[in-house]
């Protein structure tokens, strides 16, 4: 699918969206970021749309790993930037046949992991009702789970496909 062609509707059917980039070329990196703002800025205006909406999965994919005397990007840049944005990470060689059969049982898992959060963030009890209600306690909470998510790196890696 061409980016010039997601608008809200096709946005909002689709569950997850691969960035893909070549590990030859930084111009393609850079288009590859360009789009996951934009992306990321229609969930943002899509939440307040259709309330229900389950946050989208992301997965940057450096492809071409088999040129390596032409690589440009290394593997730590691309890790780097995935947890930067906060995205998943892997590299592939469509060439080779390399980790696509981990690419594509990745986007079932990521997607079946977000759907699940999402239901279990979003149950209705009163105590959740209440929690949710407070908007302190919320930024609080955030915080917190992204200071410990960011401590326990054993777990949480943006290049494990099985886990968020």
């Amino acid at each position: 699918m061409t980016f010039d062609k997601v608008d809200e509707t096709t946005f909002v059917s689709k569950d997850a969206f691969l960035l893909i980039y070549s590990v030859t070329d930084h111009k393609s990196l850079t288009f590859a970021l360009q789009k996951l703002e934009m992306l990321r800025r229609m969930e943002h205006k899509c939440q307040y749309k259709y309330p229900n909406l389950v946050p989208k999965v992301y997965i940057l994919v450096a492809n071409k790993i088999d040129l390596v005397r032409s690589r440009a990007i290394t593997a730590e840049e691309g890790r780097s930037i995935a947890d930067k944005y906060d995205v998943k990470y892997i590299e592939t060689s469509v060439g080779f046949n390399h980790n696509v059969d981990e690419l594509l049982v990745g986007i079932v898992t990521q997607t079946r992991l977000k759907k699940n959060q999402y239901q279990n963030e979003h149950t209705t009890s009163v105590k959740n009702f209440i929690a949710r209600s407070m908007k302190f306690t919320n930024k609080a909470r955030g915080f917190m789970d992204r200071l410990l998510q960011k401590c326990d790196l054993k777990t949480r890696s943006c290049d494990n496909l099985n886990v968020l």
